[in-house]
């Protein structure tokens, strides 16, 4: 992917030798996959480098990232020093970093899942959510907000105790229109 994306041999050189280059470079042939354009397919690979070297994913190859820890980073890289005059850090830097990281490492499987919060469908949740990722390539939004609908959903249909088998038709029509 670096080929198609890079011209100048010392930028491809980079991006082919920075640690995870294969993994970077299957997440930016998902994201070319999806439709993403080139342009924004660029500005991923470079912020894949900067993600990669801030939470020292190469060095930890098996280290789980929480929420924190792409924070920490994202606020180190958004009040950065550039030498460009025309560089402005601030909130978007910070935003896009925070997105592109969440991307990445959920991607890569080294996304720590908040545990906070656990519906007792969260085993279903994640086997949707794994499918939704995997087979579809939706994204980190789309898919937080088909989970949190579905888990409504699902504690608006069933009772404790009760299982999905006694539902009709009727019922799901009458709960759907009432969660709106």
């Amino acid at each position: 992917m670096f080929q198609k994306l890079f011209t100048r041999p010392t930028v491809l050189s980079r991006h082919s030798e920075a640690p995870l280059a294969k993994e970077r470079s299957g997440y930016l042939d998902q994201l070319a996959d999806q439709g993403w354009c080139h342009r924004v397919i660029r500005q991923t690979a470079a912020y894949l480098l900067v993600i990669t070297d801030l939470l020292c994913l190469g060095d930890h190859p098996d280290r789980i990232i929480s929420a924190g820890q792409i924070e920490e980073a994202a606020k180190h890289w958004a009040t950065r020093r550039e030498k460009r005059k025309n560089h402005k850090p601030g909130r978007n830097s910070k935003r896009t970093f925070i997105s592109k990281a969440i991307g990445w490492l959920e991607f890569i499987g080294r996304l720590e899942r908040r545990s906070d919060c656990v519906s007792r469908f969260e085993p279903w949740l994640m086997d949707f959510d794994d499918y939704m990722l995997k087979e579809r390539g939706l994204s980190v939004a789309t898919r937080l907000s088909r989970r949190w609908f579905i888990n409504r959903f699902l504690s608006k249909m069933v009772a404790v105790g009760d299982s999905l088998t006694g539902i009709t038709i009727t019922d799901i029509d009458t709960c759907l229109q009432s969660l709106g």
